[in-house]
């Protein structure tokens, strides 16, 4: 199942527009590397999770925002896979 999701942020720029109308899958997991959807303390985030020894964080395409660590204690979910 696909849904539909408008971007208000340019913190994926240049690989997604500010205002740019994203297609979702959704999905319960993603692999790291890939971009998606996220909910982390009642904030939806578009990122792309990056996960190693060291534990995951979401990460921007844009330098100007740092990463958004994932620890073991945040309340997050993944909502969906941005796959257009």
């Amino acid at each position: 199942q696909r849904q539909m999701c408008i971007r208000d942020s340019d913190s994926m720029e240049p690989e997604i527009s500010d205002g740019q109308i994203v297609w979702v899958r959704r999905r319960e997991t993603l692999e790291s590397g890939r971009v998606g959807i996220f909910v982390l303390g009642g904030m939806a985030y578009c990122k792309r999770l990056h996960v190693d020894a060291r534990g995951a964080c979401l990460i921007s395409a844009n330098p100007d925002y740092a990463p958004i660590p994932l620890t073991p204690e945040a309340d997050y979910r993944v909502c969906g896979e941005v796959v257009g």
